[in-house]
């Protein structure tokens, strides 16, 4: 953390940042907004109050709702963070929970910070974003210019200026949205992933084969891949960039939907009996693995001319991580 403490006006303006304008879509890197967002959450609890474990989980879930619902966050997490650095203990068997009077938040914060109405603030900037064009309209057009320029000069070359005169507005509005491009850029990379998984739930077919959920799921990138957005081309060249890597933070977040739901894919076929008793993690990283690896040329080729693999593709594709050369 930080020497200098986090003030009032600070934590207000970060709140309306994170949370007044569309959806956040993940928890924080930065430390002083997870103290910011631990904090809000512990200042809607009474102090005085023992919560049993469903009653903090339902106080958790009325914060999310009067926050706009951000896609990122759950409860669970919410609370194993909220443990973790000490705003809230429980007993041993995890079914009492309460604020305790001494937390890290004393140090953290200045004193003023307590005299703020946290839902009310992000709700009266909510109410005033809105005009002849709403809040999360304003916030879809900044992140659409900045995925072009993004894709066009790369992170490093664009600046929060450049960004603000693409989408026709000041640097103060964009910034009331985004605090600087990193974060934005780490937004829309989450958001075209969590984008992905959405279509992929929408499309899946619970009782078909391993092999046709696979299918599903590469022809929904597909269909993603020819809308042309620079938001998917700049999300498929960060995968690519993981994948020499083995190491990507700012997808990190965004990918953890679909690659639970990948294990998930191969937990079920397991236990249908559909293929042999592996590990579900390992088997997503050894698809995954193969994909890159025969996924060269349409990766590549998909970056050059936004020309996704055919049909056939997908299907040679899924088969040849299936069954390998085997007959």
């Amino acid at each position: 953390m930080n020497e200098k403490l986090i003030t009032r006006a600070e934590s207000e303006r970060r709140l309306t940042e994170l949370f007044a304008h569309g959806r956040y879509s993940h928890y924080p890197s930065n430390r002083r907004d997870r103290h910011i967002i631990l904090k809000s959450i512990i200042m809607t609890l009474k102090t005085s109050r023992t919560y049993t474990k469903q009653g903090i989980k339902r106080k958790l879930t009325e914060w999310i709702k009067a926050m706009h619902e951000p896609e990122g966050l759950d409860n669970s997490t919410l609370l194993e963070h909220l443990l973790e650095e000490g705003y809230l203990r429980c007993d041993r068997e995890g079914a009492r929970f309460w604020v305790p009077e001494t937390r890290p938040d004393s140090e953290i914060f200045s004193p003023d910070v307590e005299e703020i109405d946290v839902l009310g603030v992000v709700k009266k900037a909510r109410l005033d974003s809105t005009g002849t064009e709403t809040g999360n309209k304003t916030r879809e057009r900044i992140v659409s210019e900045a995925a072009k320029l993004f894709w066009k000069r790369g992170v490093a070359a664009t600046t929060m200026q450049d960004i603000a005169s693409a989408s026709g507005l000041s640097v103060s509005i964009v910034r009331s949205y985004f605090s600087d491009e990193d974060t934005l850029y780490s937004t829309l990379l989450c958001e075209s992933a969590l984008e992905w998984h959405r279509k992929i739930i929408k499309s899946d077919k619970k009782e078909a084969t391993l092999r046709e959920r696979l299918i599903i799921l590469v022809k929904v990138k597909m269909d993603l891949a020819r809308a042309k957005s620079p938001a998917f081309r700049l999300l498929t060249k960060e995968w690519l960039e993981r994948a020499e890597t083995g190491a990507n933070p700012r997808l990190d977040i965004g990918i953890s939907k679909p690659l639970v739901y990948m294990e998930r894919l191969v937990a079920q076929a397991v236990k249908r009996g559909e293929i042999r008793n592996v590990n579900p993690k390992k088997a997503v990283w050894y698809i995954l693995g193969l994909g890159f690896l025969y996924g060269n040329r349409m990766i590549n080729k998909f970056l050059d001319t936004s020309k996704p693999l055919t049909d056939k593709d997908v299907v040679e594709y899924v088969d040849l991580i299936l069954k390998g050369l085997s007959k």
